[in-house]
């Protein structure tokens, strides 16, 4: 459930956030690494092992996502999306 007040899980689900209200944790104890700007940068699973990487520009635009099954790069022109190739 959500508490209304906060527009976060309320306590006791498993949830942990961050001083900016970040997700650090969820419920199934998968680590959530944010950057200065609150972007999300990498994704650990419960044994501390990184299974997803993301990369911005310097507009805050992610251009990157690595995973240990694909990597998606997105492309953007005049500050929108246009396409995205994952490999």
């Amino acid at each position: 459930t959500v508490d209304v007040n906060t527009n976060r899980f309320t306590t006791g689900q498993g949830y942990v956030y961050d001083f900016a209200g970040n997700i650090v944790q969820d419920n199934q104890n998968r680590q959530f690494v944010f950057n200065g700007d609150n972007k999300q940068v990498q994704v650990k699973d419960s044994n501390n092992n990184v299974i997803g990487q993301y990369f911005y520009d310097a507009d805050g635009k992610r251009i990157k996502k690595l995973t240990s099954t694909e990597s998606t790069t997105f492309v953007y022109s005049g500050g929108k999306l246009v396409a995205e190739y994952t490999a």
